[in-house]
């Protein structure tokens, strides 16, 4: 007994050391492997169209060519809404128009009309004062700015290469990853299976579903947009990204385009947009929708889905605000492990 005391604790031991040592490529191995439990079934069927295949070197290497598969469509679906950021950004960034924004707010200002005249005085006052002269202290904090936005951005960039990487590897050895951690944790089959079936297959639905109403929100508000001078395909896809978050959701891009049309002097277009945008985004799609994919999710996973809504709700709030983005998978994952895990202690009891 001894000795399995202190290989356990050796072992113990060695695991944090491993982890204190790729410290910097836990979370994205984390995030890959939620990735790899949210799309496993996808790859069991690609698996099995590949085994099944009359070319034999698609049969033996079928493990491969679906993590393959998979790694180029996350891929996609990852880069493509970047590069198209990217490059329309750069396609519409105007030095010119940067120079004159500090006149055309101040013409702005002055045309206003609901302001008293000393109030504008003082705002142009101020503003006339700020930026009148651009000093050595000014271009230095200019450049830590950028530097550091840079640096972001690059960090990021390597990040969600990191998670792509991992996420080929891991599909590819997803089989043996498990039956190796089955071997070694010191818990039943039974309860093992229990654990990771209902981890995996509410992420599969919780993220699916999120992912799903997105898109449909995004196209949803594209379409509108085409009817009015903004760009629907970028709109859009602020639509999607924005609808992962809780509370405010896509009222963060329709409520700054209506304001925008109020200033325009566009009333019936704001009161469109509103209408649109409350009874077919907040109401129609967040609702019913919502509801359809979910159970449609649900029947192909073949899982039942039993995390309470308002649970979810916060679990996906706080997991956002405690990871950011990735927060969207890690917070249910937390919760529904959580959730197993009770209903097997409660099991024992």
């Amino acid at each position: 007994m001894r000795k399995n005391y202190f290989l356990t604790a050796l072992f113990i031991l060695s695991l944090l050391s491993i982890l204190w040592l790729f410290n910097s490529f836990v979370k994205s191995a984390a995030i890959a492997w939620l990735l790899v439990m949210v799309t496993q079934n996808f790859a069991k069927n690609i698996e099995e169209r590949f085994a099944n295949s009359s070319i034999k070197l698609l049969a033996t290497q079928n493990r491969i060519l679906a993590a393959a598969v998979l790694t180029i469509i996350l891929t996609l679906t990852l880069f493509i809404p970047l590069v198209y950021l990217a490059s329309y950004a750069v396609a519409k960034f105007d030095y010119q128009q940067l120079l004159q924004l500090k006149a055309s707010i101040l013409t702005y200002i002055s045309s206003l009309t609901w302001i008293s005249d000393s109030i504008k005085n003082k705002m142009i006052a101020l503003l006339t004062s700020y930026g009148s002269e651009i000093t050595g202290e000014h271009l230095k904090q200019i450049w830590q700015l950028v530097q550091g936005s840079l640096s972001g951005l690059s960090k990021g960039i390597l990040n969600l290469g990191f998670v792509i990487v991992m996420f080929f590897l891991f599909h590819w050895n997803r089989k043996n990853i498990i039956n190796f951690f089955a071997r070694i944790i010191p818990l039943p089959f039974r309860q093992q299976y229990y654990l990771y079936s209902n981890v995996s297959g509410t992420l599969s639905i919780v993220f699916l579903t999120i992912f799903s109403v997105a898109i449909t929100q995004g196209i949803a508000f594209a379409i509108l947009m085409l009817f009015f001078n903004y760009n629907p395909l970028l709109l859009g896809f602020f639509a999607a990204i924005t609808s992962m978050i809780p509370v405010f959701g896509t009222a963060l891009v329709w409520v700054p385009v209506v304001i925008s049309e109020l200033v325009n002097g566009n009333i019936i277009g704001a009161i469109i947009i509103t209408s649109y945008s409350s009874f077919v985004l907040a109401f129609l799609i967040d609702n019913f929708v919502r509801l359809f994919f979910l159970s449609k999710i649900s029947k192909i996973t073949k899982v039942d889905y039993h995390i309470n809504e308002f649970l979810l709700f916060f679990a996906i709030a706080a997991g956002i605000t405690t990871f950011g983005f990735w927060g969207v998978l890690i917070g249910p994952a937390l919760i529904a492990l959580f959730i197993a895990i009770a209903h097997l202690v409660r099991k024992q009891t």
